[in-house]
């Protein structure tokens, strides 16, 4: 375990799954009651201040200023995060794959990649072309566009008409599918205290903006639906997603200071990243992939198989690593 500076805050280092003595840091009473608090914070000893740190890895705020970057655990020596999340789908393989990989550097913190990976995967996405849909729409226009509702015109009762309350369909891109990316967007840069990576971020912001508006909350996921169209779209929900899920933002007494956390469930995503391999090792064959296997579950002991033949019958089960 160890810390640097960072800026004005201390960047304080430790692995996942491992109790770590922080009695060298100088951490705040706050700042162990909000670890205490912490849903990915397994355990917390006040009086011998120790932490773990359960299967996730990423970035913890805490009140004082200070930053937690939890690490993979030994075994995973050599884990190159970002070529994970592209096996797992949740980011373009070819932003891993590319001459010019983003990836982790010294002194760079969790949340500095994730915030250069979005931009780079918004910037992506509008390079290839941003998905548009057909939305209804009823206002006032010069001519009659569309249907005209007869009911609202006579309703104005002008002797004559210089504007047509009109209902039609229009062509947008101000859709729930891609509010979704602007807001995870706008909520990543609030948060990333590196100025280069906050403005790439704030420059795929504006660009977005131009064609799509900040909704007040992000969209109910029931409005987010990916169609045989949009599945381009599939690793950026994903990872909008869990920048929205996995970010737990809170405030202590009158302070200002706003507690930022960024972490992903290692868990999981490995389960993922099995899932896709066996996939692609069986594609034509008779076997069929992701059997009744759920990489979500939260069973302590069985995930569930990887498989099933054409009968129906599950085939090499899957355990998580606890």
């Amino acid at each position: 375990m160890s810390s640097n500076s960072q800026s004005t805050e201390e960047v304080i280092t430790l692995q996942e799954r491992t109790e770590t003595d922080l009695s060298n840091q100088a951490l705040t009473e706050e700042d162990y009651a909000a670890l205490d608090k912490h849903d990915n914070v397994s355990s917390v000893s006040i009086a011998s201040e120790k932490v773990k740190i359960k299967q996730h890895i990423g970035h913890i705020g805490l009140p004082s200023g200070a930053y937690l970057e939890v690490l993979p655990k030994d075994s995973l020596e050599g884990f190159k995060l970002l070529y994970y999340l592209a096996k797992a789908g949740r980011v373009s393989e070819e932003l891993v794959t590319s001459r010019g990989e983003i990836g982790f550097s010294v002194g760079e913190s969790f949340i500095e990649v994730v915030g250069q990976v979005y931009a780079q995967e918004i910037k992506r996405l509008l390079r290839r072309g941003i998905h548009k849909r057909y939305l209804p729409k009823q206002r006032a226009t010069d001519h009659v566009k569309g249907q005209l509702q007869v009911t609202k015109q006579l309703a104005r009762q002008e002797p004559f008409a210089t504007s047509f309350e009109s209902q039609y369909d229009e062509l947008t891109a101000d859709i729930p599918l891609n509010q979704l990316i602007l807001f995870a967007a706008v909520k990543l840069a609030e948060e990333v205290p590196e100025p280069t990576v906050e403005d790439r971020l704030r420059r795929q912001i504006r660009d977005l903006q131009r064609i799509v508006s900040l909704p007040l909350t992000p969209p109910h996921p029931s409005e987010v639906t990916l169609t045989r169209e949009t599945q381009g779209y599939k690793p950026l929900v994903k990872f909008a997603e869990q920048i929205l899920d996995e970010n737990y933002i809170d405030t202590f007494g009158q302070q200002t200071k706003v507690i930022e956390s960024l972490l992903i469930n290692t868990e999981t995503l490995f389960e993922e990243v099995v899932y896709s391999l066996v996939a692609d090792v069986v594609h034509g064959s008779r076997y069929i992939p992701e059997g009744d296997g759920d990489p979500e579950s939260e069973a302590d002991s069985d995930i569930g198989h990887l498989l099933r033949d054409e009968s129906g019958d599950g085939i090499q089960g899957m355990q998580p690593d606890i």
